[in-house]
């Protein structure tokens, strides 16, 4: 049997790459054992990652400094954008970058500004006379955008705001051509399924619930109709509280499984995409998991990574029956999720807010 090694990407007050090792197709085990693979320094405040599976290239924004650092992910170095300039150079973009949405089929990478109140579009097409810079920089309306969701196969991005509501990004004029409504008044994370067009907000509140965006109409971004419709999750006023104050949301377009990190009550909520309803709701306490944030998912292994931000740990979950399987101890403050499927080794990349370093590791499953 061929062996498959994958990796994975996270960025706390250190930058860590997590590494599974299995034989393919992966089967699920009881627990993982991670070692450090290796540190990348990158920038002075790092808040978001994306990444590119097609050329293996993960983008970091740096809140500090308006910039997102470009990592070679076949070395694990921070690739300097202007070799001529001292020190390691990224791509500048607007106040507050936050969330990242890499459109591998168009190459463009989209940066939410939550301090700007805007979205850099980066050109990433190799050879490109405007490789690695911003091509475009949209005014969206709504305040403090946080994520950005895309779908490659409409060439629409989905920015989510904390201030609540979701922008429409048509990818072939760059310009904002909706502007969604969802049932909270404070927002954060975005995911879209692809297969069904879906798109899915979290709700940074009390309302213990999920936006649902349904797509019809036209054969274009700019043409879409959306209806929308609320998922209730939980309660935020029973004891304890569940499903309270959703962050971070991640899809499993294969099984149509929808994933929600749920702050204030440390657990995760699994959504039934064919159905829009609750599955269950996941608590990650047992597992040591402190207000979980990032949320990631293998659609490979049909496995998800949440970052435990307080505990400083990220708990795997199994897919298949919603068991945890293993709990990983990392840095400080792990937040962002993001993985990198084959052809390259499959990476989890996560992230806190105020992260130096990166470490590499590599998750073994005991057999």
């Amino acid at each position: 049997m061929r062996s498959l090694a994958s990796r994975a990407l996270i960025l706390l007050a250190t930058f860590l790459v997590l590494t599974a090792i299995a034989d393919a197709p992966p089967a699920h085990t009881a627990h993982e054992n991670p070692d450090v693979l290796a540190t990348i320094t990158v920038g002075q405040n790092p808040n978001a990652i994306g990444v590119n599976p097609d050329t293996n290239r993960i983008y970091v924004s740096d809140r500090a400094n308006a910039t997102v650092f470009v990592i070679d992910g076949g070395n694990s170095r921070v690739i300097d954008i202007d070799p001529g300039t001292p020190g390691t150079q990224g791509i500048t973009v607007g106040l507050g970058p936050f969330g990242i949405g890499v459109n591998a089929s168009t190459n463009r990478v989209y940066v939410a500004n939550e301090d700007g109140n805007t979205v850099s579009v980066i050109d990433i097409e190799t050879g490109s006379p405007t490789e690695n810079t911003v091509i475009a920089t949209i005014d969206v309306p709504v305040a403090f955008p946080r994520y950005v969701a895309v779908n490659p196969n409409t060439n629409c991005m989905y920015v989510s705001a904390e201030g609540g509501g979701v922008a429409v990004i048509d990818g072939l004029t760059n310009t904002v051509v909706d502007q969604l409504s969802i049932f909270a008044t404070f927002g954060w994370g975005v995911g879209i399924n692809p297969n069904t067009n879906k798109i899915y907000a979290s709700h940074y509140d009390d309302t213990a619930a999920l936006t649902v965006f349904s797509v019809s109409g036209g054969t274009q971004c700019s043409d879409f109709q959306y209806a929308s419709s609320s998922v209730s999750l939980g309660s935020c006023a029973s004891s304890p509280k569940v499903a309270c104050q959703g962050k971070d949301v991640a899809v499993n377009a294969s099984t149509n499984r929808i994933y929600v990190a749920n702050q204030d009550s440390d657990d995760v909520s699994v959504i039934n995409g064919d159905t829009d309803t609750l599955e269950t709701n996941i608590p990650l306490a047992g597992a040591g998991a402190d207000q979980p944030h990032g949320v990631g998912m293998n659609p490979s292994t049909n496995r998800i990574y949440v970052g435990g931000k307080n505990s400083n740990n990220v708990v795997v979950i199994n897919g298949a029956d919603n068991s945890i399987m293993g709990t990983v101890t990392v840095g400080a403050q792990p937040e962002d999720v993001d993985v990198e499927e084959p052809p390259e080794p499959l990476r989890l990349v996560l992230h806190r807010p105020w992260p130096r370093r990166p470490f590499r590791l590599p998750l073994r499953p005991q057999r």
